[in-house]
């Protein structure tokens, strides 16, 4: 666990530690990031970098300190985008129990008002993010599924394109990548069997497991049928993937 080292920056005052009632303004003038940036592109290079490992238990941190690295980079609109998200992994901490009846209704208003500022950004750094919100809502789940496996293949070509002409080909999706894959597949299958095996879907989902390396679950959809492929045609566009 990083709670040992964190207890020992705070002690040393190399971070503070930001209390949940803090506005915004005030959260971020408290929040100290390591290292000497002596330029704007130093800040925002650093925004960017914690923008991208905002995850799992470094999330909230993370979102913190890239919202502060593109304030001192005079980026208000990623600063923004970084609060924007922010605002969603609150609302991921709140008790289910007090989201419910006009609760409920605000929350999801709130979530698709944080969505809809995400992809605002037309940035794939949020685009993850965006989708992240939205599937919350638990409402839009194909568009969400649509967005996840975006997000996924610009990431891979976004990877690529970093590689300058390096990159050894075949070049697989990265854990990362694939994670997002499989969100994206397990969506377009359960959209599927709502609308009853519909092939667009199933095929849309077959794909995503493939990309994720999930191959029991493709073969898993074989087997049920989900994917006729007993003619030229549709063998045809499921050859193509």
């Amino acid at each position: 666990s990083s709670r040992p080292m964190f207890n020992y920056f705070t002690r040393r005052c190399v971070v503070d530690v930001l209390s949940k009632d803090s506005s915004e303004e005030e959260g971020l003038s408290g929040v100290r990031v390591f290292g000497a940036m002596n330029t704007v592109e130093d800040w925002n290079s650093r925004g960017e970098y914690y923008l991208r490992n905002a995850e799992g238990e470094r999330q909230t941190g993370c979102l913190r300190l890239a919202a502060k690295c593109f304030d001192k980079a005079g980026e208000p609109k990623r600063r923004d985008y970084a609060l924007a998200f922010l605002s969603f992994t609150e609302i991921e901490e709140t008790d289910p129990a007090k989201l419910r009846g006009k609760n409920g209704v605000e929350l999801k208003e709130k979530l698709y008002s944080i969505t809809e500022q995400l992809l605002e950004a037309r940035d794939v750094g949020f685009l993850n993010k965006a989708a992240l919100c939205l599937l919350r809502t638990g409402e839009q789940e194909e568009y969400t599924a649509q967005l996840f496996e975006l997000y996924a293949c610009l990431s891979y070509t976004q990877r690529i394109c970093e590689e300058n002409g390096n990159a050894t080909f075949p070049l697989a999706p990265s854990s990362h990548e694939k994670k997002y894959f499989g969100y994206a597949a397990k969506l377009f299958s359960k959209c599927s069997h709502q609308r009853g095996a519909k092939f667009d879907l199933a095929l849309a989902s077959f794909r995503n497991y493939a990309c994720a390396g999930m191959y029991d679950d493709c073969s898993k959809l074989l087997i049920s049928g989900a994917l006729p492929i007993n003619d030229i045609e549709s063998f045809g566009n499921l050859y193509q993937l």
